[in-house]
């Protein structure tokens, strides 16, 4: 159940990208991806009871500044 739910949401995430390949250029669309890895530390923290440290925010917050530079 768990598997099919998975692919679901990586066939999903697929799809999506590849709209946003055809809207936008790939220089911006792909490293942006790295957004995701802000989502796998929420979901983990929240359904895994993951512990967020400093390490971990300060992170977040590199990817983020990061992602914002790209869009300026």
């Amino acid at each position: 159940m768990n598997l099919g739910i998975g692919g679901v949401f990586y066939v999903l995430g697929a799809l999506l990208n590849i709209q946003l390949l055809k809207m936008m250029p790939y220089t911006i669309v792909y490293p942006l991806t790295s957004i995701t890895y802000i989502w796998t530390l929420i979901l983990s923290s929240l359904f895994l009871s993951e512990k967020m440290n400093r390490r971990k925010w300060f992170g977040i917050l590199l990817v983020i500044t990061g992602a914002f530079f790209l869009t300026m």
